[in-house]
C-alpha cells in the first residue's frame, strides 16, 4: 500500500471508528481515542463527540503546519463530510481555552474597524466568529460568556470601543485583586519564613531578607 493510499484509509477508517486505534503505514496519520492526528499527539486534526442528547459530532482543526500535515487535514475532512462537523481553533483545548480564543479573534478583528474603509466587512467577520462559537456551544449546552456575547452583538466603531474600555476596566480590577491577593500571600509566605517554619522564600517585592537563628547565631 502506498503512503497516498494509507493515508486515506486511515482517514475514512477513524471516521467510522470512535473508538478503535490505526496508524497509515509510512503516511504519519494516526488515530486513537476518538482522536485523529497528524505526526502523533501534538497536532490533532479531529475528535469525535457526543453531547447529553446523544447526538454527535466532529471537531475539527483550524490549525495547519507542513505540507504533509495540509494533505492529511484534507484527507481526514473528507472522510468526514458527511458528518456534523464544528470548526474550533484546537480540538484539543478545553471549552474555556476555545471561549478564550474565539473571543481574541472577535476583538483582533475588531481593532480593524478603526482604520476601515468598509467597517461593515469587519462586522461581518466578528458575526461569523461569533456564529461559530455559537455552534459549539449550542451542541453541547454550553452558556456562552458574556465577554463572547458582548463581542458578537458589535455592530460598529463606537459600540466596540465602550466594549474595549469595559474589557479594560474588568481586566484592571482583575489583576489589582491578583495584586492584592499576592502581596497578601507573600506576608504569609514571609513571616513563616522569619519564623524557620519554611526553609525557603522568594521575595517579589524587590527586597532581600535575612533571617538570624538566635539559637546557632547563623544569618
Amino acid at each position: 500500500m502506498n503512503t497516498k493510499t494509507a493515508m486515506w484509509d486511515i482517514a475514512h477508517e477513524w471516521a467510522h471508528d470512535w473508538n478503535g486505534t490505526g496508524i497509515g503505514a509510512g503516511a504519519n496519520i494516526l488515530y486513537a481515542n476518538g482522536c485523529i492526528y497528524s505526526y502523533g499527539n501534538h497536532f490533532m486534526i479531529a475528535k469525535h463527540v457526543q453531547n447529553d442528547k446523544g447526538e454527535r459530532a466532529v471537531l475539527f482543526t483550524e490549525r495547519t503546519y507542513s505540507n504533509t500535515t495540509a494533505k492529511h487535514i484534507r484527507a481526514v475532512e473528507y472522510a468526514v463530510s458527511h458528518l456534523h462537523l464544528i470548526f474550533v481553533a484546537d480540538p484539543a483545548l478545553s471549552k474555556e481555552e476555545l471561549f478564550d480564543n474565539w473571543h481574541m479573534q472577535m476583538v483582533n478583528i475588531a481593532h480593524r474597524l478603526e482604520q476601515a474603509k468598509r467597517p461593515g466587512k469587519y462586522v461581518l467577520q466578528i458575526k461569523d466568529v461569533f456564529e461559530q462559537a455559537k455552534r459549539y456551544a449550542d451542541f453541547f449546552g454550553y452558556a456562552l460568556p458574556t465577554s463572547l456575547v458582548d463581542m458578537g452583538t458589535v455592530s460598529g466603531l463606537e459600540q466596540f470601543q465602550a466594549h474595549l474600555q469595559a474589557e479594560k476596566q474588568a481586566q484592571a480590577l482583575k489583576e489589582a485583586k491578583e495584586a492584592k491577593k499576592q502581596k497578601k500571600l507573600h506576608k504569609q509566605k514571609l513571616k513563616a519564613w522569619r519564623a524557620f517554619e519554611t526553609t525557603n522564600f522568594y521575595g517579589r517585592d524587590g527586597w532581600d531578607y535575612l533571617r538570624c537563628n538566635v539559637r546557632t547565631c547563623e544569618i
